[in-house]
């Protein structure tokens, strides 16, 4: 920028002009959040605008207060379960018009990224909240003539999360269970005479 002499209005001027200051957008807004993800704004510099530099829009799966603590851990977006859990994936606006995105793996939320370099696009992708658990089945109902005793039950509400230990016993002594025995198969995998027996649902899920 210089200061020359206009022969129009034979006056000094800066050429060129200085510009009026104009805010930085993204090009798109932020993507809605999923069933079950909360977003949440964490700073901007335009409260009615979501779309300004600098913005930054966080995702939390799950968005559901009232899920256990035991089992928020196995909550995630929905993306390859080898590469584990992502349970926070937050958007920043860029000077590009693009939003850079953080958490997640390269190339999930923008198509065609590369490994090693920033992962930004105009629209990414905040995929699903799912839950990842490990559930059993649930436990067989009681027979006749038996009881149930929870020996461990990590949550009182569900019965089929793992490391929950359930007993099963007849009611009486000198009662068992009316497994019969094959005569054609090796003693120890029929046995009768059994009074109790446990169920185990471990981290697999059975």
């Amino acid at each position: 920028m210089a200061c020359e002499f206009s022969s129009e209005s034979q006056t000094w001027e800066w050429n060129p002009p200085l510009e009026a200051c104009e805010p930085i957008y993204c090009n798109q807004p932020p993507p809605n959040a999923p069933d079950n993800v909360l977003r949440e704004e964490v700073i901007s510099a335009n409260q009615s605008n979501h779309q300004k530099f600098e913005t930054n829009i966080s995702y939390v799966c799950p968005s559901d207060e009232s899920i256990a603590d035991l089992l928020k851990p196995g909550f995630s977006f929905d993306f390859n379960n080898a590469r584990g859990n992502v349970q926070n994936i937050t958007l920043t606006c860029e000077s590009d018009g693009t939003w850079l995105v953080h958490g997640g793996y390269t190339g999930d939320s923008c198509s065609g990224a590369i490994q090693g370099e920033p992962e930004k696009c105009d629209v990414p992708i905040i995929p699903a909240c799912v839950d990842r658990n490990k559930y059993c089945s649930i436990p067989p109902p009681v027979p006749g003539g038996a009881s149930i005793k929870f020996v461990n039950k990590p949550l009182p509400t569900h019965d089929n999360i793992s490391n929950t230990i359930i007993t099963y016993e007849c009611d009486h002594p000198g009662f068992a269970f009316g497994y019969s025995t094959d005569p054609m198969a090796p003693s120890h995998y029929f046995v009768n005479n059994i009074h109790s027996l446990n169920i185990t649902c471990n981290f697999d899920g059975y």
